[in-house]
C-alpha cells in the first residue's frame, strides 16, 4: 500500500514536470511565431554566403580583427511584402563585438526595406530574440512555482504586474513623460506590490513598505545633493542613452537608474529587519529598544554583508567584457574607470549606501510602530 501511494506520487510529479516542460515550450513557439504584431519588417534567413574583406590591427598592432561580408536571402514573415524574398549585406567582425554574425534560420528585423530593379532589399536591423526572454521567464516562473509553491505563485504574479507597470511608465516616457517623476510612483507600487503578494497585507507589509520607501527617498536626496556639488559626469558615456539628448533628460535617467537599482536590495534588507525585530518582540514584551537595535544590527550585520558584494557585481559585471576589450584596445585604465565605467561605479556606491542606511531605517520604523501598539494595548 505504501508503495502504491510513493508511485502515484512520482507518476503525479512527472505528469506536473511534463505539463510544465509543454507549457514552456508551447509559450516559447507562440512568440517566436508572432510576427505579426510587429510593425517593423521581419525575415527569416534561409541562406548566407561569407567572403572575407579584410584585416585590421589596433593601436598597439597587437591584435588583427578580420571582417567579413554576408549575402543574405531571407523570406519576409509580415508586412505587405509577407512571404517575398529578400536580399541582404551584412558586414561584421569576427570578434562581433560591434556586430552581429547572422546564420540560416535567423529571425532578423529590416530595416529601408524597398525594392530595387525588380527585387526586396534592406538592411539587417538586429536579430528577434523575445522568443528567448519569453522561454526564460516562463521557465523562471515555473521554477518559482515548483520549489517555492504558492509563494512562488505569488511572486510571479507580482513579477507581472510590475512589468506591465514598467511597459506603461516608458510608453509615458516615450510620450514626453519627466523619467525621474514618473519612475518614484512606480518604484513605489514595485514595493507595494511585491511585498502584499508575498506577506498580505499586515503589520509587517506595512512597516516595511515605509521603511523601504523612506531609505529610497534618502538615497535619491544624497543623489541630487552630490550631484549638485560636484562636476556633471560627461553622459556621451552613458548605455543606451537615446541621441541626441539633453543634458537635463541623461541626468534624469541616471537618476531614475540609481533608484530602480537599489530598490531590491533596500526591500530584502528591511523586510528582513522588520520581520526579525517583529517576531523578537512578540515572543518578549519586556524587550528593551536597545536590545532590539542590538538585534538589528546583528541582522545587519550578516545582511550588509553579503548584500553589498551582490549589488558590486550586478552594476560591475556587465563591463567587465568591455573593460578587457578596452584594455586589449590599448586604452588606459584611468580612461576606462572615469569615463566608460563611472555610472556603473556610482550605482554601485549609491545601492551600497541604501542598503547600510535601510538598518537603521527599518530599525526606527519597527520601534515605532511596535510602541503604538504597545501603546493600544496598553490603553485597552
Amino acid at each position: 500500500m505504501i508503495a502504491s501511494d510513493k508511485f502515484t506520487k512520482n507518476k503525479y510529479k512527472i505528469f506536473k514536470i511534463l505539463i510544465a516542460i509543454m507549457l514552456i515550450f508551447a509559450v516559447t513557439i507562440i512568440v517566436k511565431m508572432d510576427y505579426e504584431i510587429y510593425d517593423k519588417p521581419i525575415a527569416t534567413v534561409t541562406s548566407v554566403k561569407s567572403k572575407y574583406l579584410y584585416s585590421k590591427k589596433n593601436a598597439g598592432e597587437k591584435y588583427e580583427e578580420k571582417y567579413y561580408e554576408q549575402q543574405i536571402n531571407a523570406r519576409l514573415r509580415n508586412g505587405k511584402f509577407a512571404g517575398k524574398k529578400v536580399e541582404l549585406k551584412n558586414q561584421y567582425a569576427k570578434s562581433c563585438v560591434y556586430d552581429v554574425k547572422y546564420n540560416a534560420g535567423d529571425d532578423i528585423f529590416i530595416d529601408k526595406l524597398g525594392e530595387n530593379k525588380g527585387s526586396l532589399r534592406g538592411i539587417p536591423g538586429g536579430l528577434k530574440r523575445d522568443y528567448i526572454i519569453a522561454f526564460s521567464l516562463m521557465t523562471l516562473f515555473i521554477l518559482f512555482i515548483f520549489i517555492a509553491g504558492k509563494d512562488g505563485l505569488m511572486t510571479s504574479l507580482s513579477l507581472c504586474l510590475n512589468l506591465l507597470v514598467f511597459y506603461i511608465v516608458l510608453c509615458l516616457y516615450f510620450k514626453g513623460f519627466n523619467i525621474l517623476y514618473l519612475t518614484i510612483p512606480m518604484v513605489i507600487v514595485f514595493i507595494f506590490l511585491l511585498l502584499v503578494f508575498l506577506n498580505g497585507a499586515g503589520k509587517i507589509t506595512w512597516i516595511g513598505f515605509f521603511s523601504s520607501v523612506t531609505v529610497i527617498m534618502m538615497v535619491m536626496l544624497i543623489t541630487r545633493l552630490v550631484m549638485a556639488f560636484s562636476a556633471k559626469p560627461d553622459y556621451d558615456f552613458m548605455d543606451f542613452l537615446i541621441q541626441p539628448y539633453s543634458p537635463l533628460d541623461a541626468e534624469r535617467i541616471f537618476i531614475s537608474q540609481i533608484i530602480i537599482g537599489c530598490t531590491g536590495a533596500v526591500m530584502d534588507v528591511t523586510i528582513t529587519v522588520v520581520i526579525t525585530l517583529t517576531e523578537i518582540a512578540a515572543r518578549s514584551d519586556n524587550i528593551s529598544a536597545k536590545e532590539l537595535f542590538i538585534s538589528s544590527r546583528n541582522v545587519g550585520d550578516d545582511m550588509v554583508g553579503t548584500m553589498i558584494p551582490v549589488m558590486f557585481f550586478t552594476n560591475i559585471a556587465t563591463d567587465i567584457p568591455f573593460f578587457i576589450l578596452s584594455l586589449r584596445n590599448s586604452m588606459t585604465i584611468h580612461s576606462i574607470i572615469v569615463h566608460h565605467c563611472f555610472f556603473a561605479a556610482a550605482r554601485f556606491l549609491t545601492g551600497s549606501i541604501a542598503i547600510v542606511i535601510s538598518v537603521p531605517v527599518a530599525f526606527s520604523c519597527t520601534i515605532i510602530a511596535l510602541r503604538r501598539t504597545r501603546r493600544r494595548r496598553y490603553a485597552d
